[in-house]
């Protein structure tokens, strides 16, 4: 049984633009436990449209979500990975799931063996606005949940969800420091989460109009929302570490702070990440179905 990892953006607002990055594009690096495998028939009745996710939550009515096109297979923590970086709204999703591949296929959806529903260790659907982040819905390892292929979109079955209605639901302690410096920030205080100190600093990253993608050296990522100024406040992030690195999956939010810019003449942007929160999902009483169909970019 592979375990894979569907990661990407999803949300309400303004697309993350990686031609178009006014606080900055770069890379610091380059110079520049799951459920039994099955489960019965899929009951999600949700039909998505290309370049579209649809999700209703406790029997309400569906949110729909814009797409820009497929996950691509991506080595992550837990084995391969389907990552979605489509950049489409302010939000993120983050579901880890154990398929059955079809090896006649070498594209998304038809990747996934559509013989019957898989199961979902984990998963997380932060919806945001432009100066907002929630509210937080996950499920935990052995919800029930599962995910299934159904021709060339993929549905959601989620049991037992946990709801965070806000980052300042779950405080911690810290202010979290970010340097985004080509060559890196030798000697940099990173500051701490939850009494422990952060050592993760950007690898890769894609600013615009104050929309950001920040991925870290050990796999960790964050999504963030600034002023689209140089300078200004930061309004809110969600940072999801790698089970591998030094914070062991640990998923952490802010909704408040600021972002900066170093002075001189090649200054580099520096944000502190304050009002920190931690995203621990437990069996909650919500439920959730829901698809998501990609298409041409």
């Amino acid at each position: 049984m592979s375990i894979f990892q569907l990661r990407g953006n999803v949300g309400l607002g303004l697309l993350l633009g990686v031609a178009v990055c006014p606080l900055g594009c770069g890379s610091s690096s380059d110079g520049g436990g799951g459920a039994a495998s099955g489960g019965s028939a899929s009951t999600v009745t949700a039909i998505c449209d290309a370049n579209q996710a649809k999700f209703g939550y406790d029997g309400g009515a569906e949110q729909s979500y814009a797409l820009k096109g497929w996950p691509s297979l991506y080595g992550a923590d837990k084995g391969s990975a389907f990552r979605l970086f489509d950049r489409f709204g302010l939000g993120q999703y983050d579901v880890v799931f154990e398929p059955e591949l079809d090896p006649t296929s070498s594209t998304l959806p038809g990747e996934i063996s559509d013989a019957k529903p898989w199961p979902i260790r984990s998963a997380l659907f932060a919806d945001a606005t432009e100066q907002a982040l929630g509210p937080i819905r996950c499920v935990a390892n052995g919800s029930g949940s599962t995910l299934a292929r159904k021709g060339d979109q993929l549905t959601f079955d989620l049991k037992h969800v946990d709801v965070i209605a806000a980052c300042g639901d779950h405080p911690v302690d810290g202010q979290i420091n970010l340097c985004f410096k080509f060559q890196g920030c030798t000697g940099f205080d990173g500051g701490t989460a939850a009494g422990t100190p952060w050592v993760l600093q950007p690898d890769q990253w894609a600013g615009g109009s104050g929309a950001w993608q920040v991925d870290f050296q050990d796999g960790s990522y964050m999504r963030a929302r600034t002023t689209p100024s140089p300078t200004g406040p930061m309004y809110w992030a969600l940072i999801v570490t790698s089970e591998s690195g030094p914070y062991g999956g640990q998923v952490f939010c802010a909704s408040g702070g600021s972002v900066e810019q170093a002075p001189g003449d090649f200054g580099y942007t520096v944000m502190h990440l304050t009002q920190l929160g931690a995203i621990d999902c437990v069996a909650g009483s919500g439920a959730a179905q829901g698809c998501l169909k990609g298409g041409p970019i």
